[in-house]
């Protein structure tokens, strides 16, 4: 395991849009299919912030992990 910083800004920033999104947004289009695209790209650059792996193997993981 590692801590990568680029990856970590990543996931942050995308966490605080996710946090405006549930706060501020209440519609029925950004709220429901933007956040949870945008929940699927957090996962993947957290997983990449601390995991040293091949981008491809995150990818399929965080790919299979909303269709479960």
């Amino acid at each position: 395991m590692r801590w990568n910083w680029k990856y970590a800004l990543i996931a942050l920033v995308i966490l605080l849009i996710e946090i405006a999104i549930a706060l501020f947004v209440h519609d029925k289009f950004i709220r429901p299919f933007i956040g949870d695209l945008l929940v699927v790209v957090l996962v993947y650059f957290s997983f990449r912030t601390i995991l040293k792996v091949k981008a491809s193997s995150v990818a399929i993981g965080v790919f299979i992990f909303p269709l479960a």
